[in-house]
């Protein structure tokens, strides 16, 4: 099967949820579809996060919690995402992928309990951008139990929203397994934002 087309419907929601030996899924017509709440959930044998058009999606939580043989968090379109509570949440990620969280207003234990095994729990982070730019934005537990290396923790704290305007409080981001340092510098960044680690 080429392609799988999706486009009369508006929900993916548990469309695929605990295929437990799908190895792969062909390209999905998606052009419409605002909600993918638990679709590839417990699919423990997906590797790639399928080719396919989210611009529309609003609703990600959950999309691939327990994928624990998913590699990295794929080329989604995050641009009209507000929920992603939970969404990478067990997988057995080796990279994440330059993610723009503008719109996102829950990231809660977004990328939780996340790692390679192969890589010894280390995640490659890259490009994350406007983390809590939402006023409301919810990072409770969003890397809890991940290994985070001194880079990641980098990476995460140079992506951050400056919440210094009218109407923001400041954020909280928590590093609960940090293996590397966190710095002086990356404490003094964070600070700048009016966020507290």
């Amino acid at each position: 099967v080429p392609e799988l087309d999706f486009t009369r419907t508006t929900s993916l929601d548990h469309a695929f949820d605990g295929c437990l030996s799908l190895t792969n899924i062909p390209k999905l017509i998606t052009t419409g579809v605002t909600n993918m709440h638990t679709a590839f959930r417990n699919c423990r044998s997906l590797t790639m996060v399928p080719e396919m058009n989210t611009s529309s999606v609003t609703n990600f939580s959950s999309a691939f919690e327990d994928c624990t043989s998913l590699i990295d968090t794929g080329n989604l379109n995050y641009s009209s995402a507000i929920d992603c509570e939970n969404m990478f949440y067990g997988c057995g990620l080796k990279k994440i992928n330059p993610i723009d969280f503008s719109t996102i207003e829950d990231a809660s234990y977004m990328f939780a309990k996340c790692g390679s095994i192969e890589n010894g729990g280390i995640i490659e982070i890259e490009g994350l951008t406007n983390i809590g730019k939402t006023v409301n934005f919810n990072s409770t537990g969003m890397f809890l139990s991940t290994l985070l290396t001194t880079e990641n923790m980098r990476v995460i704290v140079d992506g951050l929203y400056d919440r210094n305007k009218p109407g923001y409080n400041y954020g909280t981001i928590t590093f609960d397994a940090a293996i590397g340092t966190i710095t002086s510098d990356i404490i003094e960044t964070a600070t700048s934002k009016n966020w507290m680690i």
